[in-house]
């Protein structure tokens, strides 16, 4: 079951995108606007399944758990979230 953890990620994901692009829909949509809203949510959803792989390798890994980790963890996923949605605000 936890194999299919990172696909199930991945779907939520892209279809969140999906309904968040679409709901802010603009009247001069054209095709290839909305040949690029789906490229994008198929990327992310890629994205998350690699993400969620990632985490699911990383939590099953025998390594030393500490406070210094999590922190370092965790400012490493933000910077990455930052870089990403700075490059999508393009």
């Amino acid at each position: 079951m936890s194999g299919f953890v990172p696909l199930i990620a991945g779907g939520l994901l892209a279809l969140a995108e999906l309904g968040f692009s679409f709901g802010k829909r603009d009247e001069r949509d054209s095709r290839s606007r909305v040949l690029g809203r789906l490229a994008w949510a198929a990327a992310a959803g890629l994205g998350g399944i690699f993400v969620a792989a990632l985490v699911l390798i990383a939590a099953t890994a025998n390594v030393a758990r500490s406070v210094l980790m999590t922190v370092a963890g965790t400012a490493a996923a933000v910077v990455v979230v930052a870089v990403l949605s700075r490059a999508a605000g393009r």
